[in-house]
C-alpha cells in the first residue's frame, strides 16, 4: 500500500500541473474540471481530509492564476471562488461518501468470508510461491497444533513429516495446474505427535497484492488412517493365525508340525532364531523338541533345561509368557549363553493345552526389539494355537500307538486261539485218539472171536468197557480244559480248587493252595484269562519245571487282584530277551498279554535252582467283587468242590 503523504505529494504535483497549464490557457478557457482529477485521485485513496487540503490548494493556485491574469472583477471573483470551493468539496465529500460505503460493503464481505473460512470443517493454508504460509484458519491451525501467528511466515515444509509426503507436497506446489487430484501427506504438529491430512491444491491469485498463491484445502484424517492401521494390524494377525493354522494342519505329526509352527513365527515377528521345547514326562524337565538359526554349540547347552531356571523356566514354572526388550538388561539371563549368540530382543510363550503345561516357545531376536501390546498378544495367541496342536498332535500319536497295540493284540489273541487249538489237537492226539484206536482194535477182535473163543472175547469186551472209560475220562478231560463248566458256574476260586485237584491228582505234585475265605465274581473275561493262566503255568511246571510243590495264592486287596504261584523247581533266567523269545518262554509272553490287556502286570522271579515265583496284579473296579451271601446257588457249590 503506498503512504498517505506520496499520495499527497502526487496530488500537490498533479494540481500544480493543472494550475500551470491553467495559467498559460489564459481566463478565457476554463480547466476547473481538470482540478477534479487529483482531487478525486487523493480523495479515493488518502480520504477525505487529503482531499479537502487538495481543495485548498486548488483554490490557492486559481487565485494565484486570478493576479497573474490581473482581473479586478470582484464580483467575477467571488462567484468563480465560492463556484469553485462549492464543486470541489461536493466531490470531495461525495467520493468520501462512496469511498466509505464501497469500503463497508468490502468489509462486510470479508467478514462473511472470514466467518465461512474460520467456521469451515476443512483446513485453509495459503501459500506464496516459495511456499511461505501467507494465510492459515482456526481448523488448519488446530491440525498443525499451533496458533495462526506461530505458523504465518514459515515454510511449509517445516510442518511436513516424512520426505515422501515433502516431496509430493511439493511437486504439487510447484505445479498445482497439472492435477487435481487429492493426495494424502502426514504432518508433525508442534508437539511432534503425527497428523494425516488429505491435501487439495489450488492456485490462486492475491488480490491485495496481486502475487500468485496456491490455496491448500486440509482434511483432517488421522481417525482414518488410525483404523486403517488397526484393520491393517489385525488383519495382518488374522493371517498370521492362518498361515499358523495351515502350517499345523499341514502334517499331522508332531516333528513337522513344530517345524512349521516355528517357521510361521519368525516369518512373521521377523526374529531372527527360536527354539521349541516340549515337557518330558519322565525327568519333568523342558527338552528341545525343534530349533531354528541357533549353532550347534549353543543347543548343546540349552539342551535340557530345569522347570523354573532362568527366564524360559520361569515362564514354565508360572505359565505367563515373558518378554524382553534387551536381555543384556536382564539379570535373569545367562550372560554366557546371552554371549554366545548376541541375544537381545527374547520372548519365552508357554504352550498350555487345557490348563496343561505341554512346552515353552521361545523366539531370539540379535538386536534391541520393542513388544507392542499387539504383537504380545499375538505370540500368546500363537502359543494357545501351538498348544492346541500338541495336544492334538499327542492325542493322534496315542491313537496310532493304540491302533498298533490293537493290531498286535488281534494277532496275538489269533496266536493264542492257534496255540490252544494245537495244545488239544496234541491233547486229543496223544489221548483220546489212541484210545479210541485200541477201542476199535479190541471191538474188531472181539468180533472175531465171539463165536470161537468166548473166554477170550470176554476178555476183549472188558478191556473195550476199561478203554470206553478212559475215553469218557479224557473227553470229560478236555472239555473240562476248553471251558469248565464250574467256572461258569460258580467262578474263579472254585474253578482252581478244582483244576488244582485234578492236577494233583494227575501229575503227583504237591499243591499248597491259598484262597480267599468268601467267595467273589469278577469279570468274565478276567476269570477265564487267569483261569488259562493257572493252566498254563501248572502245565509248565509239569513239563520242565521238575518241581515237587506248587503254591497258588489268590488274593483280593485295595481294588487289586493278584495271583501267585511259586514252584520248587529247577528255575531259569528271566532275562528280558528271553521273555520276548519266540523259542524261549513263548507262554510266558503269551500270558504277559492277556495280562497287559486288562492294564495289569506280570513279574517274573527265578534263578537256577531256586524255583520260580510268577505274580500277576490286575485292577478290578470294587463293584466286581460279590460277597458270598449275595451269590446265588453258594451252598449248593460247596461240597461239589471240596470233594
Amino acid at each position: 500500500m503506498i503512504s498517505r503523504k506520496y499520495l499527497l505529494a502526487l496530488g500537490i504535483f498533479l494540481t500544480l500541473f493543472v494550475g500551470v497549464a491553467s495559467h498559460f490557457a489564459g481566463p478565457n478557457i476554463s480547466l476547473k474540471l481538470f482540478y477534479l482529477l487529483p482531487i478525486a485521485f487523493v480523495t479515493w485513496y488518502a480520504g477525505r481530509t487529503s482531499g479537502l487540503f487538495i481543495v485548498a490548494v486548488c483554490l490557492l493556485i486559481w487565485q494565484a492564476n486570478l493576479r497573474l491574469w490581473n482581473l479586478h472583477s470582484l464580483g467575477l471573483i467571488l462567484w468563480s471562488s465560492v463556484e469553485r470551493t462549492l464543486i470541489f468539496a461536493s466531490v470531495v465529500f461525495m467520493l468520501d461518501y462512496i469511498r466509505r460505503h464501497f469500503h463497508s460493503r468490502i468489509h462486510q464481505a470479508e467478514e462473511r468470508y472470514t466467518k465461512i473460512v474460520e467456521s469451515a470443517i476443512e483446513g485453509i493454508i495459503a501459500v506464496d510461491k516459495t511456499n511461505i504460509i501467507q494465510f492459515v484458519n482456526t481448523p488448519a491451525s488446530a491440525l498443525l497444533g499451533a496458533a495462526p501467528t506461530e505458523i504465518l511466515g514459515k515454510n511449509i515444509s517445516l510442518f511436513v513429516r516424512d520426505e515422501s509426503s515433502r516431496v509430493q507436497l511439493m511437486k504439487r506446489l510447484d505445479h498445482p495446474q497439472l492435477e487435481r487430484r487429492p493426495f494424502e501427506i502426514q504432518m508433525v504438529t508442534a508437539n511432534a505427535s503425527p497428523r494425516w491430512a488429505l491435501v487439495d491444491a489450488t492456485p490462486s491469485v492475491n488480490n491485495q497484492t496481486g502475487n500468485e498463491e496456491c490455496v491448500l484445502l486440509l482434511i483432517d484424517i488421522s481417525n482414518r488412517k488410525k483404523t486403517e492401521e488397526e484393520l491393517q494390524r489385525r488383519y495382518e494377525q488374522i493371517s498370521a493365525m492362518q498361515r499358523l493354522s495351515f502350517g499345523l494342519a499341514q502334517s499331522l505329526h508332531l516333528d513337522q508340525r513344530l517345524q512349521n509352527a516355528l517357521s510361521v513365527v519368525l516369518e512373521v515377528t521377523t526374529f531372527d532364531a527360536g527354539i521349541i521345547y516340549l515337557v518330558d514326562e519322565v525327568s519333568n524337565d523342558l527338552i528341545i523338541q525343534f530349533s531354528h538359526g541357533l549353532a550347534p554349540a549353543f543347543l548343546e547347552e540349552v539342551q535340557h533345561w530345569k522347570i523354573g531356571k532362568g527366564n524360559t523356566g520361569k515362564a514354565a514354572e508360572t505359565g505367563l509368557p515373558i518378554f524382553l526388550d534387551d536381555a543384556e538388561c536382564d539379570t535373569l539371563f545367562d550372560p554366557k549363553l546371552r554371549a554366545m549368540e548376541n541375544i537381545h530382543g527374547f520372548a519365552t510363550i508357554p504352550l498350555v493345552s487345557k490348563g496343561r503345561l505341554l512346552g515353552v516357545l521361545s523366539i531370539i531376536h540379535r538386536q534391541p526389539f520393542v513388544f507392542s501390546d499387539e504383537l504380545k498378544l499375538m505370540l500368546q495367541t500363537f502359543g494357545k494355537q501351538i498348544g492346541v496342536a500338541l495336544e492334538n498332535a499327542t492325542l493322534y500319536e496315542s491313537a496310532r500307538e493304540r491302533e498298533q497295540e490293537l493290531r498286535e493284540m488281534s494277532h496275538t489273541m489269533v496266536r493264542l486261539q492257534e496255540d490252544e487249538r494245537k495244545r488239544f489237537a496234541r491233547e486229543i492226539h496223544d489221548g483220546l485218539s489212541q484210545v479210541l484206536t485200541m477201542l476199535k482194535i479190541n471191538t474188531e477182535l472181539t468180533l472175531k472171536s465171539f463165536d470161537a473163543e468166548k473166554e477170550k472175547a470176554l476178555t476183549y469186551l472188558q478191556e473195550v468197557l476199561t478203554l470206553a472209560n478212559e475215553a469218557e475220562a479224557e473227553a470229560k478231560h478236555l472239555a473240562n480244559d476248553l471251558r469248565p463248566t464250574i467256572l461258569d458256574d460258580f467262578g474263579l476260586k472254585a474253578a482252581i480248587k478244582l483244576h488244582a485237584a485234578n492236577f494233583e491228582r494227575r501229575t503227583g505234585i504237591t499243591l499248597d493252595l491259598h484262597l480267599p475265605f468268601y467267595e467273589a465274581r469278577f469279570d468274565t473275561m478276567i476269570e477265564t484269562s487267569l483261569f488259562r493262566i493257572v493252566q498254563e503255568l501248572l502245565a509248565n511246571v509239569a513239563k520242565h519245571a521238575k518241581a515237587t510243590k506248587v503254591t497258588i495264592q489268590f488274593l483280593i486287596r485295595d481294588g487289586v487282584l493278584a495271583l501267585i504261584v511259586a514252584d520248587n523247581g529247577k528255575g531259569f533266567l528271566p532275562h528280558e530277551q528271553e521273555l520276548h523269545s519266540e523259542n524261549v518262554h513263548h507262554g510266558l509272553r503269551n500270558m504277559r498279554e492277556r495280562v497287559e490287556f486288562f492294564g495289569g502286570t506280570l513279574r517274573v522271579e527265578s534263578a537256577p535252582h531256586h524255583g520260580t515265583e510268577i505274580m500277576i496284579e490286575i485292577p478290578i473296579r470294587n463293584d466286581a467283587v460279590i460277597p458270598k451271601a449275595e451269590q446265588p446257588g453258594v451252598s449248593t457249590m460247596k461240597h461239589s468242590i471240596e470233594m
